[in-house]
């Protein structure tokens, strides 16, 4: 067999307990390359694992060793420029959430994506939890989705928190309830000087109806999804189990039974989606740049409509907000 030979960019913590674990657990992979700036880390995991080679700069290893694919797995202030200096290359990229830190750089990487023909993947892996997939089909199973909510809440705030960790959960409402065309938006400073409540109402382009609410003052880490349609409802907590009701019966979707992190909470089958996407050199149609781009957009519209201090649920033009 073939393998593809990986190369990954960034070793810190989030790097080892996902993408380290999901390419190692996978036969048709090589890590050719791995990269840090921080010696100690680089040369723990490079002892950890079979890898080919080590760099402490990652445009040295792009230049001496032939990679089928990068993984950028950086802190979000520094992500945007490797990754788009990967894409230049010609490099098929898989780049961790959040795909910028700013709109204009997320527009940047689905440019030179598309300019240079690459693969792309961001890092949204609540939508491939197995449980939220099962839990979307059986309610579509009855007719449309009309109605979501997601909360996400932590103890405390994490930089941009919107952009750099709620991004998620925006996610999660795009793929659910579609694309949207109108929101309301509230962003408030409770016990300090930092946005710790973000809370939206959005009305997509079928008429589903999403609501965000996430707060970072919180007294526990706590996420949950709610996704109802014709008399049926579906309650999630990823990745740990999913109640649906139907007729006032539950069914119990099983508390997750899947023995890794990396599986119940989605990592792997987003990885797999980008790996068999460059083994069978087709469209990766899900989490690609310009889609994540599209989540990025409605992140700032969410942003925007706080910025511009308006007080009713208005037109926001989710597609040209610069």
């Amino acid at each position: 067999m073939n393998k593809l030979n990986i190369g990954i960019i960034g070793t810190g913590n989030f790097a080892r307990k996902v993408h380290f674990s999901v390419l190692t657990e996978r036969d048709d992979v090589n890590l050719a390359a791995i990269c840090d700036v921080n010696q100690e880390r680089l040369d723990r995991m490079f002892g950890q694992y079979q890898i080919g080679e080590k760099f402490s700069d990652y445009k040295e290893m792009i230049e001496k060793i032939p990679l089928d694919a990068v993984f950028v797995v950086t802190p979000p202030p520094v992500t945007a420029n490797i990754a788009l200096y990967c894409l230049l290359q010609g490099l098929n990229t898989f780049i961790e959430k959040p795909p910028g830190t700013k709109l204009e750089e997320t527009e940047k990487l689905a440019q030179a994506a598309k300019d240079k023909r690459c693969k792309t993947m961001v890092g949204f892996n609540r939508r491939f939890c197995p449980l939220v997939r099962k839990a979307k089909e059986m309610v579509e199973k009855r007719g449309q989705i009309v109605q979501c909510l997601v909360s996400f809440h932590k103890p405390a705030v994490y930089g941009d928190d919107l952009v750099w960790d709620i991004i998620h959960v925006v996610d999660v409402l795009r793929y659910l309830c579609g694309e949207p065309q109108r929101l309301f938006s509230k962003i408030s400073q409770f016990y300090g000087d930092e946005n710790n409540s973000f809370n939206s109402v959005i009305e997509f382009e079928n008429n589903c109806v999403g609501i965000l609410s996430c707060y970072r003052s919180s007294g526990t880490r706590y996420e949950r999804f709610e996704i109802h349609g014709r008399n049926i409802a579906a309650y999630i907590r990823p990745p740990l189990y999913a109640q649906v009701y139907e007729g006032n019966q539950c069914i119990l979707l099983e508390e997750s039974k899947i023995a890794t992190f990396h599986h119940a909470y989605g990592y792997f089958d987003e990885v797999s989606h980008f790996i068999e996407g460059i083994k069978q050199d087709k469209e990766i149609e899900e989490n690609n740049i310009s889609e994540a781009l599209k989540t990025m957009q409605l992140v700032y519209a969410i942003k925007e409509f706080q910025n511009k201090g308006l007080t009713e649920i208005s037109k926001v033009p989710v597609n040209s907000l610069k």
